[in-house]
């Protein structure tokens, strides 16, 4: 390595153990390749680093999605994906002002950054409010603005509407159901059929236990009044001589999208050393939380089934569907709730999604069933609850 021939040096001097930045502006060019190294002496020897290699240039940047929506607060999110680095802005207001930076309601310099995601937090907003947003970035080659990107934060202030009962459909098969006049958005929780408990047939190995349904719930599903919801319930898995098949998913729909789903259980396996499979976590729409997969069934030395999910590894209700206690979780040894598993004695799974236990027989004997999932409708928002039509 040499130190002649570049267009620039810096020299930091005496330096501890750490990163070392300069800014280099000499010799930059746009749309050319750059090369550099970092150069280290001491008394005890020398060391070049690797060489790295840029091409600086007019930045582009995208304006993205906002993440956390509530409602009066969100993050406003661009990313910075060309031009090593620029001066990067993000500018808002309730209009589309165009690649301008006059006229919007507030603006927020990130000052020089380096390519990669930003975001601003942003409070005070007005739910049911339509706001837009516009990041720019600009450096010595050039500038580029990001597209608007538009967005409402929901109205979370509305309460359940007290005289309207709680639906819940805890059959497996599908369901239609009418949404009041006047109801804009619905609290729901399904959770997904258990999976079954595997067989022994020709084998000393015993059945695994059933993995139970995932469990999923939102708080802001929204729906236009007078629409009709399609509610699937899933089945619970059917035990066999061999290796138990899997639980049904439960969930809600319109005109074929899904609004909440819940996953079904895995089956329990059959002459394997392993618990079963764990129950699927469904997708959770609409702006809401919910539940993660079911538990996994039990192993060769415990065989109950999973109980109905919450976090993965082991089941886990949230004490709004009264959910029980489950069978054994992912790991063979811990409890969970959503559903009881079924037991050690190679019982089916309890009500709500519980995996079915593994046949305790050694050479004949099926797995057990899981049980069938659930779905129930708690609660019911309008903005406007004199127009709710009671039931």
């Amino acid at each position: 390595m040499s130190h002649d021939g570049w267009v620039g040096t810096n020299d930091f001097g005496v330096v501890g153990v750490g990163s070392l930045t300069y800014r280099a502006t000499n010799g930059i060019v746009g749309g050319q390749y750059c090369y550099y190294r970092y150069y280290a002496t001491n008394e005890y020897g020398e060391s070049w680093s690797d060489v790295n290699v840029f091409m600086p240039g007019k930045p582009v940047i995208y304006t993205l999605p906002p993440s956390q929506l509530m409602g009066t607060t969100a993050y406003l999110v661009g990313n910075l994906v060309s031009g090593v680095t620029a001066t990067v802005s993000v500018y808002w207001g309730t209009a589309d002002l165009g690649p301008t930076q006059s006229g919007w309601d507030g603006t927020y310099s990130f000052g020089n950054v380096s390519q990669g995601t930003r975001s601003l937090y942003r409070t005070g907003l007005t739910p049911d409010q339509t706001y837009c947003y516009r990041y720019y970035a600009t450096n010595s080659f050039g500038e580029s603005w990001g597209d608007a990107v538009t967005f409402v934060p929901p109205d979370l202030s509305w309460a359940p509407h007290p005289r309207i009962p709680a639906v819940e459909y805890t059959s497996p098969g599908t369901y239609s159901y009418k949404v009041p006049a006047g109801v804009t958005r619905v609290l729901a929780v399904a959770i997904g059929g258990g999976g079954a408990g595997g067989g022994t047939y020709g084998t000393t190995v015993y059945g695994n236990g059933g993995g139970g349904g995932g469990l999923r719930y939102s708080t802001n599903i929204v729906v236009k009044p007078k629409s009709v919801l399609t509610i699937f319930v899933g089945s619970g898995g059917v035990g066999s001589d061999y290796s138990g098949s899997a639980g049904g998913d439960s969930f809600i729909q319109c005109d074929g999208v899904d609004l909440l789903r819940a996953g079904g259980g895995g089956g329990g396996k059959w002459n394997e050393t392993y618990g079963g499979g764990a129950g699927g976590g469904g997708t959770t729409l609409g702006g809401s939380v919910g539940g993660g997969n079911g538990g996994g069934g039990g192993s060769v030395y415990s065989y109950p089934g999973g109980g109905g999910g919450y976090y993965s590894g082991c089941g886990g209700g949230v004490d709004i569907f009264g959910e029980g206690f489950s069978g054994m979780g992912g790991s063979g040894s811990n409890p969970g709730t959503g559903g009881s598993g079924g037991l050690s004695g190679g019982s089916a799974g309890g009500a709500y999604g519980g995996g079915g236990g593994g046949s305790p027989t050694q050479y004949s004997g099926k797995g057990k069933a899981g049980a069938a999932g659930a779905v129930r409708i708690l609660g019911w928002w309008s903005n406007d609850p004199a127009t709710i039509e009671i039931r």
